[in-house]
């Protein structure tokens, strides 16, 4: 997604952005090509005629995400790439470093890397992760990219739809009550964070608040979700949405995980209690709530409804605390950060 968001905003200045993907399962390739874009997808498996292990290659972490080897990777990009010979070279994916990028070096003028692991060699020309919040991240990914290598990091630079920026100069004043919530915990749920999150929301003393929960193009759960909407009343279930925006406007605070959706609530000054959905999103977290941006719950595999009616109880009645939440979290991402990355992109 956070790809799809600066190719919308290079394609309104007149470049060309192509995709090339996966077929993994859950992939969005479908929405990719419904936005414009032509999308390269490449099989998901093993090609017998090509390595599928490179002995060049280190064990990465995130390598079993990628489906092959870096090596066979590189062949088949380069297969695209040689007909198109694109300016740059966006790579986001954990599955990849600095030895699938060297081997398309003469395949592009340049390379940039969207990370937030700084776990892995790249060898890139711009180097940018959103969720930098620390000197020692910052370091060590200076250790871990060419001397050239211009890096961006921190919610400056948040790859966030451009409409949050635009909706920013609307915003209506936060008076800190909480009537309405939005639920929204992102493309997957493997522990079931929604449904923990609606259960405490249907306790008798809640039924008040009006609630709105979006499901990811993946829940498993939607028909017990939308049984459990109609039994409370005064809540609606929506499907996968282009946006959140014109949800987050309206709402007085937000129930998810991590992940960019921080950025695009703090960018419209929306107030969260958060639960980490996945190991990358943990240090991020902890810093937001050390920040005093959001209110941290923990890792949702082993979060307890009880604890999030504790989170419920210090916001529904305590305009002072909901509103200094929305008050920190808005100095960090103010919805220009594509802009800044195409500034140091220099393209023409």
């Amino acid at each position: 997604m956070r790809c799809l968001n600066v190719a919308e905003v290079l394609t309104e200045q007149g470049i060309q952005c192509y995709f090339i993907t996966r077929d993994h399962p859950g992939n969005i390739q479908d929405l990719i090509s419904k936005k414009g874009y032509q999308v390269f997808s490449l099989e998901n498996k093993p090609n017998s005629s090509s390595p599928t292990k490179s002995s060049h290659e280190k064990k990465l972490d995130h390598s079993v995400w990628l489906g092959v080897s870096q090596e066979q990777d590189a062949i088949q990009c380069k297969e695209i790439l040689k007909e198109i010979y694109p300016d740059w070279i966006v790579v986001d994916h954990y599955g990849l470093d600095a030895y699938w990028e060297n081997s398309l070096r003469d395949f592009s003028g340049q390379i940039l890397v969207i990370d937030d692991l700084a776990d892995r060699h790249h060898d890139c020309d711009l180097l940018l992760d959103q969720n930098v919040m620390s000197r020692s991240i910052e370091e060590k990914y200076k250790a871990l990219v060419p001397e050239h290598c211009k890096l961006l990091l921190g919610p400056k630079y948040a790859l966030i739809n451009q409409e949050y920026s635009r909706l920013r100069s609307t915003l209506p004043e936060r008076d800190g009550s909480v009537s309405r919530v939005l639920i929204f915990v992102g493309g997957s749920d493997h522990y079931g964070l929604t449904e923990k999150y609606f259960d405490v929301l249907c306790l008798k003393e809640y039924l008040h608040i009006q609630v709105d929960i979006v499901l990811g193009n993946r829940y498993p759960r939607e028909k017990v979700i939308n049984e459990k909407a109609d039994k409370r009343g005064n809540s609606k279930v929506y499907g996968a949405l282009p946006s959140l925006a014109p949800l987050m406007m309206k709402s007085d605070l937000m129930l998810g995980g991590g992940g960019i959706t921080n950025w695009e609530r703090m960018c419209l000054e929306l107030p969260a209690v958060v639960a980490s959905i996945a190991k990358n999103q943990i240090a991020t977290s902890e810093k937001l709530s050390e920040l005093g941006c959001i209110y941290y719950l923990g890792e949702s595999e082993y979060l307890a409804c009880s604890t999030i009616r504790t989170a419920m109880d210090l916001f529904k009645n305590n305009k002072s605390n909901v509103k200094k939440l929305s008050c920190i979290s808005t100095k960090f991402v103010d919805g220009h950060g594509i802009s800044r990355l195409i500034s140091y992109m220099e393209l023409s």
